[in-house]
């Protein structure tokens, strides 16, 4: 679930180390998924190697930036379906990947000089969301 707060603040994502490792995991135990459209596009091997070295390490917190958490989001979406993903899981992102767009792209023109670009802007934009997702 940090993965669904943190992008839509704009200044990244804090990892603890077991999120480092799991996270590390979801990302390598698919091999395809270095092969994926979103992957090619903003290559992780480096957000790789440092979820490696701080969770070897024990660091109490490693940050991504939001653009390489909106990577990852799509990189998991477009994974193939293993023994460990569940329906939930796909609709999980699938919803998340709605907000993360809705929130990039202002799809009800909410007015930013009215509504700023935190809190207040997603309220009035999840008002406005047609069909809202199981996150809204």
């Amino acid at each position: 679930m940090r993965v669904f707060h943190a992008p839509f603040a704009g200044d990244g994502i804090g990892l603890n180390g077991l999120e480092c490792r799991v996270l590390l995991e979801s990302l390598t135990e698919e091999p395809a998924l270095a092969d994926s459209k979103p992957w090619t596009t903003d290559p992780l091997e480096n957000t790789l190697i440092r979820l490696r070295a701080d969770a070897a390490d024990g660091k109490p917190a490693t940050w991504l930036s939001a653009q390489t958490a909106h990577t990852i989001v799509a990189v998991l979406q477009d994974a193939p379906a293993s023994p460990a993903t569940t329906a939930q899981d796909g609709e999980m992102l699938s919803a998340l990947v709605q907000h993360l767009a809705e929130w990039a792209t202002n799809p009800a023109d909410v007015p930013r000089s009215r509504y700023g670009t935190g809190r207040r802007f997603r309220q009035q934009t999840l008002a406005l969301t047609e069909h809202p997702t199981v996150l809204s």
